[in-house]
């Protein structure tokens, strides 16, 4: 959407910005609600204080290398997005404000990467993990397999509450220190909230013409405008507190097999919440012999092998969804309805993953080795529907 100087949240979401980007924590905390929400890439956390630090920090690691794209605003005019990047990682920052103008929420997300070349790929290795402080899988040892597996689970949330068959758990010392600067984030907020309650300040707006004559005048109390934010903020189906909860788990894969899910909505935010830096150690996902008729987002995990087998789905472009798995080396799709219905099922799923400019990274489908002949009949298949023509643009 074009730039609107009328749109506070587009204004508030580019000053955002240049304030981390100059590690200004003074002045973004400034910018901040007392209880502001960050929805990191790596973990969840609220208080302006925290939000601010960990924000200064992702400018100060990223250094010279962190570039403005764009800002982009939407219709309601309290959110906007900003997009930058960082080697050939892309960033989404999507914030809320309220009426006050300040910030109450903050979601970062992931974007499909820049293609670059071997050496920025490995600076974009390196700079992901210098985002990770705690337990890092070490000597190539991987973390034990948390199993949720035949808990007769339905949802995202249920998932959250479920306790696995095993996994182990994180023991962070800086999980007492977590929940203090939680405890003092409550603090101030109820605090910012007596405080507007005590002055109990009255606003007043006037509303003009194109002539700029007075036609209105509205007052109403500033405690009433928090109280509205509030209610603005709360979050359905319970998942406003999910956020708060320290359990996590030390982990690189995790097993929904064999249950009964068939929502596939924020099965990803439940896993970032429970395993310990998903964004970067998360690379194998079980999810088969469930009831999904859709592929959930999982465009913020770094998956290396996903099992979507003996499901219910059925619309073959439901495979696009995985083109954001930039390092995907194994999928299973076996006994789902696409594999009767779709015509030389195999290689259109294979060539919908296959995108122009980009690596070809797969190497197993339906737990057998892609071999030359396969990738052969890729080219054929995708000769003959698409075109020869589209050989020039550098897809094959």
């Amino acid at each position: 959407m074009a730039r609107d100087a009328r749109d506070p949240a587009y204004t508030k979401s580019e000053q955002l910005f240049m304030l981390m980007k100059k590690q200004d924590k003074e002045e973004l905390v400034k910018q901040l609600d007392p209880s502001a929400v960050f929805v990191n890439l790596a973990t969840d956390m609220d208080g302006h204080q925290r939000v601010g630090r960990v924000m200064c920090e992702f400018a100060e690691l990223a250094g010279k290398a962190m570039k403005y794209e764009t800002t982009l605003s939407a219709k309601d005019m309290k959110t906007a997005s900003t997009i930058f990047s960082v080697y050939d990682l892309r960033v989404q920052d999507t914030i809320s404000i309220n009426h006050s103008n300040t910030i109450t929420k903050i979601v970062r997300k992931r974007l499909m990467s820049h293609v670059g070349t071997e050496e920025s790929r490995k600076k974009t290795k390196a700079f992901l993990k210098s985002l990770i402080d705690g337990p890092v899988p070490k000597n190539g040892q991987l973390a034990p397999v948390l199993d949720y597996s035949y808990r007769e689970l339905e949802n995202a949330k249920q998932i959250f509450y479920a306790m696995p068959r095993c996994g182990k758990r994180c023991t962070l010392q800086s999980y007492e220190e977590q929940r203090e600067l939680e405890a003092k984030a409550k603090e101030e907020a109820a605090l910012a909230l007596a405080q507007a309650e005590t002055e109990s300040v009255l606003m007043n707006i006037k509303a003009r013409n194109k002539q700029g004559e007075v036609v209105g005048a509205y007052s109403f109390h500033k405690v009433e405008m928090l109280e509205e934010d509030e209610k603005d903020e709360e979050d359905d189906d319970g998942w406003g507190n999910i956020h708060k909860s320290s359990r996590q788990y030390e982990t690189t894969a995790v097993k929904l097999a064999n249950n009964n899910i068939h929502n596939p909505l924020r099965i990803d935010e439940a896993l970032k919440k429970l395993c310990y830096n998903a964004f970067y150690f998360l690379t194998w996902i079980d999810i088969s012999s469930n009831k999904l008729q859709e592929i959930p987002d999982f465009s913020q995990l770094p998956l290396i092998i996903l099992y979507l087998h003996a499901n219910e789905i059925r619309n073959v472009h439901e495979v696009k969804k995985l083109r954001a798995q930039e390092e995907l080396q194994s999928l299973t799709l076996y006994g789902n309805p696409i594999q009767d219905t779709v015509p030389n099922y195999k290689y259109t799923v294979l060539n919908m993953l296959n995108q122009k400019g980009r690596p070809f990274t797969m190497k197993k489908f339906d737990f057998a080795v892609l071999t030359d002949r396969d990738h052969e009949n890729m080219k054929a298949l995708h000769d003959f529907t698409v075109g020869v023509s589209d050989k020039d643009r550098g897809r094959y």
